[in-house]
């Protein structure tokens, strides 16, 4: 039995998808519990992709030149919150972010693709219809969403010769080839290979703007206490992968929702139930993940541990604004502008 509130995610992702622990995707996104603490890394790539986001729209669609487009970049990194970590600084996040357009510079030969309603496929928000009905709002389908760094367009002599999804990633960890300081782009690459976010992408260039995507183009940026230039890795996306792809993630919601019908139906209000005999918790490498103990782990450990976790964290659902903009509104208030 279960005192917290629950809802079925109104739209999913990669990310809320990706979990490998079906625990970790019913406390995250059914019952929506979230930290108000802020996570350093996330602060930090946030802010590099939000600089190379108005870099970008200041050259493509403002018509500012490359120099003046990353002054806009840099000085908006330069005064966001403190990113709270000890090597990912604001300083060196905007010092990596002007190195890293100096490698990489705007160009006509290799831009943003232009969609049907004329703007630039930049900082790109896409809402793909699922075709599956919501377990809670049966008038409305639960959609896949997504927010990419971009579609691109590569030409030679002013012929298009490939698009792609672009994907700029920071770390702070990059694989070496044996015995040398040299990146290894072939271990690298191998990390993308099969990877869900791109094929996602892909799909929905092709259903929403017909787009077909080439490849996807993973720009890693390292950002170290000693400065390393960013490298490009080129990913091959087939048809194949995108028709397996689509069917693969619309059988795992519908089995989500499924799931989640039997939970909200026999389980919740049942004092002789948990939800792990629902969603199922993995009790293996995703419970520390990155070198760290999952934050959910205290509903894994004992029969109270639900009331810790809801001591620990607030039900929250992120919001996305018609301009972008990210908020966080409580549970019952979103549910509430649901008319549930």
């Amino acid at each position: 039995m279960s005192n917290l509130d629950i809802l079925f995610p109104v739209s999913l992702s990669n990310s809320t998808l990706s979990h490998s622990c079906d625990m970790k995707f019913f406390r995250s996104n059914i019952q929506h519990l979230k930290s108000s603490l802020t996570n350093p890394d996330l602060l930090a790539g946030g802010a590099f992709a939000n600089a190379c986001e108005l870099a970008r729209k200041a050259y493509y669609n403002e018509g500012l030149s490359e120099e003046e487009a990353i002054e806009l970049g840099e000085e908006f990194i330069l005064t966001s919150p403190d990113t709270g970590h000890s090597i990912k600084t604001n300083e060196r996040v905007a010092l990596t972010f002007k190195k890293y357009i100096k490698s990489f510079p705007f160009t006509k030969e290799f831009k943003p693709c232009v969609l049907a309603d004329g703007s630039h496929a930049i900082e790109y928000f896409f809402s793909l219809d699922t075709g599956i009905k919501h377990p809670d709002l049966p008038d409305r389908n639960i959609k896949y969403t997504g927010l990419l760094d971009g579609f691109y367009e590569k030409s030679v002599n002013g012929e298009v010769i490939g698009r792609y999804v672009l994907d700029e990633k920071t770390t702070s960890r990059v694989s070496r080839v044996k015995g040398t300081k040299e990146v290894d782009l072939e271990r690298e690459a191998d990390i993308f290979r099969a990877s869900s976010q791109l094929i996602g992408y892909s799909v929905a260039a092709q259903r929403l703007n017909n787009i077909k995507i080439t490849s996807g183009l993973i720009r890693r940026v390292p950002i170290m206490v000693k400065h390393e230039p960013a490298y490009e890795l080129d990913i091959p996306i087939t048809q194949f992968m995108r028709d397996q792809w689509e069917v693969a993630t619309y059988e795992r919601i519908r089995e989500l929702v499924e799931r989640y019908i039997y939970y909200r139906d026999n389980v919740k209000d049942n004092s002789s139930m948990f939800p792990h005999s629902v969603f199922y918790p993995s009790y293996g490498s995703s419970c520390n993940a990155y070198m760290k103990m999952c934050g959910y782990a205290a509903g894994c450990l004992h029969k109270q541990g639900e009331k810790e976790l809801a001591m620990i964290f607030d039900q929250t659902v992120g919001t996305m604004s018609e301009d972008g903009q990210r908020g966080l509104t409580s549970l019952a208030e979103y549910k509430k502008g649901l008319g549930l």
